[in-house]
């Protein structure tokens, strides 16, 4: 049987002495939803050699409808705020859910629930697209807080599945305060080459005085209603990357108010990047872009992102060959050359250590026979070379060796040294 590369299905013969064969799944088919052609061959064993036929068997393997929708947005029980004079049509918010599986069974559709509390009448959603508008003219003086039960259904056969969404509505004084940050700045640090996602950071909360102005005016403790700021990245360096703009650096979900990186970060590239974020109680509306960040303004908050370094680059010899002297006068331990590499990380793994790692060479020499196996000491801190035996005055010829720049982290390069003696 051809065309079963990933093993799904298997032929059984139906039983000695039957001309028939059961197709079958060797394991569970889930998630392989879709179609599969197989290549069956039949042969008989007659006595002058066997003969065969071959025939292509369609497959189809159906989804079955096991999953429920999911809601990705907006986030569960959220307050929503809505101006007391919103004119009828107006958008309320925009809900999304997924479902796992395919075809009829992955459309989604959406409907607000009959709840007792009648809430409900105010407003219309959209079955297809999820939008939710203004049905009727709001009252704030007779309801001020709106509870919606949201449903979203699959179109999956033979039955339907579906989950259910809250959602509170709090109708608003049309001069509403505007959500205030309690400092100016706020400092997060990202570490370099993760993945997007890997690391979040919940940025600093907001304060709004509509909601203290509420329980005051009804001197009901039951009647504050913490609603939910949205913040956007308005400003700031780290906001787009490229020439002429491009891939935005940093994510910031509006409603959770998580900041994320959107591709790994490189420190050596740029190690520090500044963000200029607004909150607001207008979740649908993006807010224009700041040139920089006003400090009178409340609502905005600077945010300062630092790259955390990660051991990823290797030292750098500044130069492939180095060469020195020296002469018949240079004294024992004198430091006559140094090597130097240039680690491109920060802190401890920028710390680079040198290393003697060959046998000295000898060109050309004359009266170096009585001289050690290792006439040059190399300075593990700092590569500054030095002389480890006593000049004769006869003595010239060349030295060659190798040394090694090594980091921390064993992340290495080498060069080759030349002295020449004389």
């Amino acid at each position: 049987m051809n065309g079963n590369e990933d093993g799904l299905f298997e032929i059984v013969p139906d039983g000695v002495g039957t001309n028939s064969a059961t197709i079958r799944a060797r394991s569970s088919l889930r998630g392989r939803v879709g179609n599969y052609t197989l290549l069956a061959k039949v042969s008989d064993t007659p006595t002058r050699g066997p003969r065969s036929s071959t025939s292509p068997l369609h497959i189809c393997v159906q989804d079955v409808n096991d999953h429920n929708p999911i809601f990705v947005k907006p986030p569960s029980n959220m307050t929503i705020r809505i101006a007391e004079n919103a004119t009828i049509g107006t958008k309320v918010v925009d809900v999304l859910a997924l479902d796992s599986d395919s075809g009829a069974n992955a459309i989604v559709r959406y409907r607000l629930r009959e709840l007792p509390n009648g809430h409900w009448r105010s407003f219309a959603i959209d079955a297809a697209s999820g939008v939710i508008t203004l049905a009727k003219s709001l009252d704030r003086e007779t309801l001020r807080v709106h509870e919606l039960r949201v449903q979203a259904y699959d179109l999956g056969t033979p039955t339907s599945l579906s989950t259910d969404l809250d959602l509170t509505i709090l109708v608003t004084n049309v001069d509403d305060y505007e959500p205030e940050f309690t400092q100016d700045v706020f400092q997060v640090v990202f570490t370099e080459n993760l993945e997007p996602g890997v690391e979040r950071y919940k940025l600093l909360p907001t304060i709004d005085k509509d909601d203290n102005y509420e329980v005051e005016i009804q001197n009901d403790p039951n009647a504050a209603f913490k609603s939910i700021p949205c913040y956007f990245i308005v400003g700031g360096d780290g906001l787009t990357a490229g020439p002429g703009g491009g891939e935005e650096l940093f994510r910031l979900d509006t409603f959770t108010h998580e900041l994320t990186a959107t591709r790994p970060l490189d420190r050596e590239l740029k190690a520090n990047y500044t963000l200029i974020v607004q909150a607001t109680n207008e979740c649908f509306k993006v807010p224009p872009r700041v040139d920089r960040f006003d400090a009178k303004d409340n609502s905005l908050l600077q945010v300062l992102v630092g790259v955390r370094d990660v051991n990823d680059n290797a030292p750098k010899f500044a130069k492939r060959i180095f060469s020195g002297g020296i002469t018949t006068d240079t004294d024992y331990g004198t430091v006559f050359m140094s090597v130097k590499a240039v680690d491109a990380d920060v802190g401890a793994n920028a710390q680079v250590s040198y290393y003697l790692i060959s046998d000295v060479r000898r060109s050309l020499s004359e009266g170096l026979d009585s001289i050690p196996a290792r006439p040059f000491s190399v300075n593990k801190r700092n590569g500054e070379i030095s002389l480890a035996f006593d000049p004769q005055k006869d003595m010239k010829g060349y030295f060659e060796f190798e040394v090694k720049a090594n980091d921390t982290d064993g992340l290495a390069d080498t060069a080759k040294v030349l002295v020449s003696s004389g």
